[in-house]
């Protein structure tokens, strides 16, 4: 019998070991704080749904799956048993991962994308993580197999006693009451979770999703024009430059905001010095930890995009082309749109670079193959430094005589796991030639993030945005810096989703005008204001163009801090 228990608590432990690994710093190996302090129907509570998350929980699915074939003495083969409860534990997996990284329920409608870009990911890096990771998989499946098998084998032997049948008895109701009561609710969280039930969740969720997005007026969409009439009079050149992984932890962290908010005042005072004036804010991202295109999209539509699966939706409507989202209209103004792509790594996969010439209005991209770089490549992607990939964005466009332009931009060196350059080099051409300001190490997704790594590549990204700023911005520039996300891994639920968000131009007055949003003056933006939002950013930007360099007579269009609300 004790093997039996032994070797039963070992395969539950495998559907929670996962998640407390991605946790363990923020949760305890065993509750038992939460067990013996506070009152009693806070201890009974801690007994059904916590925030800790422990291996000490019973999953559904295993306990009755296994108990009826035990109970009713079916004589199945191991097999039939082994495909569902395997089936359901990578689903208990995947679900962990991506709730622990976007902090948000997963939906397989949104994650598609992300699921078959990191399967493409994973296969094109052959490297000795990945070839571990397959093997690991491989063997835990094999793992899995032979316990269950041993578990049956050894239960439908044995003759349990009542003090263990009354424990089972309990248990069973537990999770009868947890299946109607909180599993729905906080699948993540509850002591004995059914897989089988999220699974159903998220499977109607995805069709709900699905036939939402299909009913939608994509016409109304398409028609709607509310920046036609508005004409500049003076067109200055915009710099539209997404910050990976740039979030308000920096200003909230324990282990960081000392450390950023000594680094800040030193970009600063370099731009104020070139002459430069700086506002700076928080904006709430529609997402967290990742998939950086819901973010800037949001940004850039004047919508909240909400999720992946709206995202997917968006990106292959015909309709969405007419849309006069920001690129769009300034297109519309006789601007020349061009999109910085300077990721190594597409050549062997499969881009719709024309979709994404449409979806954005891109008139011109700019990728990795032109820039005949040799030089080192870094994190994920991989992908030249920042810095060398900006300047030769710059040069290109310089030597092309497009004005006004219009510069897309998500940097890439901040991305997890984190390994950015040493340091910002004093002439940008000298990084195609080799090592010498370099810091190269392994692309691979699954290496786990350092704190210290991260603060690092956020003040480089600051360092050699400042740095161009200072030596190839002009009085005719604008420069629009935003995170999109807050980091993954590191954040927790109560962080939140806010990310910085700076205007820096030489046009005093026209930075000034962001404070009636909120903005402070400086790089350094205040946590006590409340923040706006990344939809909002749409509105609010064509806005103050409109009132600083519209012509005369041109109307002021209003703040639309929530967006267009075509979701809602």
């Amino acid at each position: 019998m004790w093997k039996f228990l032994i070797l039963y608590l070992l395969l539950n432990s495998l559907f929670f070991l996962p998640r407390y690994i991605l946790e363990r710093k923020n949760s305890s190996f065993f509750p038992w704080k939460g067990l013996v302090e506070g009152a009693l129907p806070q201890r009974i509570q801690y007994l059904i749904n916590r925030f800790n998350y422990d291996i000490f929980r019973v999953s559904s699915d295993l306990f009755w799956i296994v108990g009826l074939v035990l109970v009713f003495h079916l004589k199945v083969p191991t097999i039939y048993v082994f495909i569902p409860l395997f089936l359901l534990w990578a689903y208990h997996l995947y679900y962990h991962i991506f709730e622990n990284i976007y902090k948000v329920e997963p939906l397989f409608y949104r994650d598609f994308l992300l699921l078959k870009t990191g399967a493409q990911l994973f296969f094109r890096e052959l490297t000795l993580t990945n070839v571990a990771i397959f093997f690991g998989v491989i063997v835990v499946g094999m793992g899995f197999y032979y316990l269950l098998d041993a578990i049956l084998e050894l239960g439908r032997n044995i003759d349990f006693p009542l003090w263990l049948k009354t424990g089972f008895g309990g248990i069973t109701l537990m999770t009868i009451y947890s299946l109607f009561i909180y599993n729905y609710k906080a699948y993540g969280k509850i002591v004995f979770p059914w897989s089988i039930q999220s699974l159903w969740r998220n499977i109607r969720q995805s069709i709900s999703t699905k036939k939402y997005m299909e009913q939608f007026d994509f016409k109304k969409l398409s028609a709607h024009r509310p920046y036609q009439n508005i004409r500049l009079r003076r067109r200055p050149n915009i710099y539209f430059i997404p910050i990976e992984s740039y979030g308000k932890i920096l200003l909230t962290h324990p282990g960081l905001k000392d450390d950023y908010r000594r680094f800040i005042p030193r970009v600063q005072q370099s731009m104020e010095e070139g002459g430069w004036s700086v506002a700076s804010h928080l904006s709430t991202a529609p997402i967290t930890g990742g998939a950086s295109w819901v973010s800037y999209t949001t940004a850039l539509f004047g919508f909240d995009i909400k999720d992946q699966g709206t995202y997917l939706t968006l990106l292959n409507k015909e309709e969405i082309r007419e849309y006069q989202h920001l690129m769009r209209w300034f297109q519309q103004q006789g601007y020349r749109n061009f999109r910085l792509a300077p990721i190594a790594g597409f050549k062997d996969m499969k881009i719709p670079w024309d979709t994404y010439r449409d979806f954005y209005a891109i008139d011109e991209w700019i990728k990795y193959e032109q820039m005949n770089y040799g030089g080192a490549l870094y994190g994920f992607g991989p992908c030249p430094p920042d810095q060398f990939s900006l300047y030769f964005a710059k040069n290109h466009i310089k030597g092309q005589g497009a004005a006004p332009f219009f510069l897309f931009f998500i940097t890439q060196n901040s991305h997890s796991p984190f390994t950015p350059p040493y340091q910002v080099a004093q002439d940008w051409r000298q990084l195609a030639k080799g090592t010498q300001y370099t810091n190269a190490t392994s692309s691979s997704i699954f290496v786990q993030p350092k704190l210290p790594d991260y603060a690092k590549a956020i003040q480089y990204q600051l360092s050699f945005l400042g740095d161009f700023i200072v030596k190839e911005g002009t009085a005719n520039d604008i420069f629009v810096l935003i995170g999109d996300h807050q980091p993954p891994t590191f954040p927790t639920e109560k962080d939140g989703m806010e990310t910085p968000i700076h205007i820096i131009s030489k046009d005093r007055d026209f930075v000034r005008n962001f404070g009636e949003y909120g903005f402070t003056q400086g790089l350094l933006a205040d946590i006590a204001t409340p923040p706006m939002k990344h939809q909002g950013f749409f509105s609010m930007f064509v806005r103050e163009l409109a009132r600083s360099y519209g012509v005369k007579g041109s109307e002021i269009p209003p703040y639309r801090r929530e967006g267009e609300g075509f979701f809602e």
